[in-house]
C-alpha cells in the first residue's frame, strides 16, 4: 500500500471514524449502566416473550448474569458489526466516488 495514499484517505474520512467511535463509545457506555443483575430475572422473562428467531438474529441468545456476559451479549452481538458495516459502506463508497467522479 502506498503510505501516502492512505495518509491522504486517513486525513479526508477522519469525521466519520471520529463519529463512528463515539457512537459505540456511548453505546458501550449505556449497555453497562443498563446491567443490573438484579433485574436479570426481569430481562430473561422479556426475552423468553419474544420470538425465538428474533432473537438469535440479534445475537441475543444468552445475556448472561455477569457484567462481561451481558455487555458482550450486547455490544458485540449485533451493534458492533452493525456499525463497523455502516463504517466500511461509507468509507469504501467515499473512496470509489472520488475516483469515478474524477
Amino acid at each position: 500500500m502506498i503510505l501516502a495514499l492512505f495518509r491522504a484517505n486517513l486525513k479526508s474520512f477522519w469525521l466519520h471514524t471520529v463519529i463512528i467511535i463515539l457512537v459505540l463509545f456511548i453505546y458501550a457506555s449505556i449497555s453497562v449502566l443498563m446491567f443490573d443483575p438484579i433485574d436479570a430475572n426481569n430481562l430473561q422473562e422479556l426475552m423468553d416473550a419474544m420470538p425465538e428467531a428474533m432473537i438469535s438474529a440479534f445475537g441475543f441468545d444468552d445475556l448472561g448474569t455477569t457484567l462481561t456476559g451481558f455487555v458482550s451479549a450486547v455490544f458485540y452481538g449485533f451493534v458492533i458489526v452493525m456499525f463497523s458495516m455502516i463504517y466500511t459502506i461509507l468509507v469504501s463508497h467515499g473512496l470509489v466516488g472520488k475516483l469515478s467522479d474524477n
